[in-house]
């Protein structure tokens, strides 16, 4: 299997030491290398590169060109002293993941290493998956929306309950879009305070507040021509959604402590946990940011309403598990599947790989059966009939099943396979639906 690992070119000490460090801790290959010995850690599965460069000039920028074509999409951390404003532009017209601007002397490697740790978390994210898995009513829908969103360059508000995945939908639209090749940027406006989130967005100047004792570069600046991804954005505090507006209605912000104007050139992606609709309602977010946001919005629907998918979750999650921790992936008994599909998945995909994650590593067997799952899943099973409101026409999904048993001649087996489910989970869904006399008696 192929190490997760980062690239080290030319970055002195003690900032290497202090990432080196981290790596060991983290389970992370750590590779030192001059540029143009790159291309011999094509073994390793490289997450992340951080590349040093004083100076600048054409020289450092031509350097960052091949090491993109090496790295593909792997994100590229520039560390950088004494950096001209026009290379630092050029820079971020690169698609460089993030530029970190050293001090005269070496120091601060901690806030050095937390910038470079927090591009290695998003590119954990990336490499979770490069599809959505499910061909269910919901997921098609879901789909072919994506495809229309990466068209344009409409901004899109993706609402949805924790753990749907709508980073991934995000990342699919940036993926699928004419900037594919520049930056993704993944913001989580729930984990920062309000302190702290403006200048994570627009950046600040050196001397701006206490401790900002050298210029830094914001989100915005580094996704360039790229992709910006806002999450959880209904919890930013009202100031700060005062000047995202004006950002988005005029392209251009400052640097706090700044007053030079910068033009912003990145796609912005929103998503949130809340009903941001009602949030305007009740006066905690304001309605003119709403539109502005939410030119496309798309609804991810939770995993409880589209339990037809759950089987291919669960295999192309196995699959991904397994190669990831290096461990035999088992096959899964029908009796796993419906106790699966009993459950109410209040944690919805998330928890279901968090699930899968723990199965691989306590219980090996070639197969997983149902009391594999005692003590495992944290809330009772939640039986629930389909609302009128929900994002999946039950309709629709009972004529799926009912044809797919009418050309198969009631074959359970046969009707699964060409619907991709588990005959468990089939068999659930012809109890719910009534249509257990398509199926001929014994």
């Amino acid at each position: 299997m192929a190490e997760r690992a980062i690239l080290l070119v030319g970055v002195e000490s003690p900032y290497a030491e202090a990432i080196g460090a981290w790596c060991t801790r983290g389970a992370v290959t750590t590779l030192y290398s001059d540029a143009e010995s790159v291309a011999s850690s094509a073994s390793h599965h490289l997450s992340l590169c951080v590349l040093q460069v004083d100076g600048g000039g054409d020289s450092a920028l031509e350097l960052i060109r091949s090491l993109t074509k090496l790295l593909r999409r792997s994100p590229l951390v520039v560390l950088a002293r004494d950096l001209r404003a026009d290379v630092a532009f050029r820079l971020s017209q690169l698609g460089v993941a993030d530029l970190i601007e050293l001090p005269e002397r070496a120091s601060g490697t901690e806030d050095v290493l937390a910038r470079v740790v927090s591009q290695m978390a998003d590119s954990g994210q990336a490499q979770t998956s490069t599809d959505l898995v499910g061909e269910s009513l919901a997921m098609r829908e879901l789909k072919q929306s994506i495809q229309q969103a990466a068209r344009v360059d409409s901004k899109v508000l993706l609402q949805g309950e924790t753990g749907t995945g709508k980073g991934l939908v995000a990342r699919q639209i940036h993926e699928l879009s004419r900037r594919c090749d520049a930056a993704f940027v993944h913001v989580d406006c729930a984990a920062l305070s309000p302190t702290l989130i403006e200048s994570e967005l627009f950046g600040h100047e050196k001397g701006a507040f206490t401790g900002a004792a050298s210029q830094r570069r914001g989100r915005f600046e580094a996704a360039g021509q790229g992709t910006i991804f806002l999450d959880e954005i209904g919890d930013l505090d009202a100031p700060l959604q005062s000047k995202l507006l004006r950002v988005l209605e005029d392209h251009v912000y400052e640097r706090v402590g700044g007053t030079r104007p910068l033009r912003m050139t990145a796609r912005v992606i929103a998503a949130t946990s809340h009903d941001l609709f009602r949030s305007v309602q009740q006066g905690r977010f304001r309605q003119d940011l709403y539109y502005r946001l939410s030119v496309l919005k798309f609804e991810i629907p939770p995993l409880r309403d589209r339990m037809l998918d759950l089987p291919l979750l669960v295999q192309a999650g196995l699959k991904r598990l397994g190669a990831q921790l290096d461990l035999p992936v088992p096959g899964a008994s029908d009796d796993f599947y419906e106790a699966l599909t009993d459950h109410g998945w209040p944690g919805n995909v998330r928890e279901l790989m968090n699930l899968l994650e723990r199965l691989l590593v306590q219980t090996r067997a070639d197969e997983f059966r149902s009391e594999d799952l005692e003590g495992l899943l944290d809330f009772a099973p939640r039986p629930r009939e389909p609302a009128e409101s929900d994002a999946e026409d039950p309709e629709d999904e009972a004529g799926m099943i009912r044809a797919a048993l009418l050309d198969t001649g009631g074959n359970v087996t046969r009707a699964a396979r060409r619907l991709g489910t588990a005959r468990g989970t089939l068999r659930y869904k012809i109890r719910k639906y009534g249509l257990g006399e398509l199926i001929p008696s014994d």
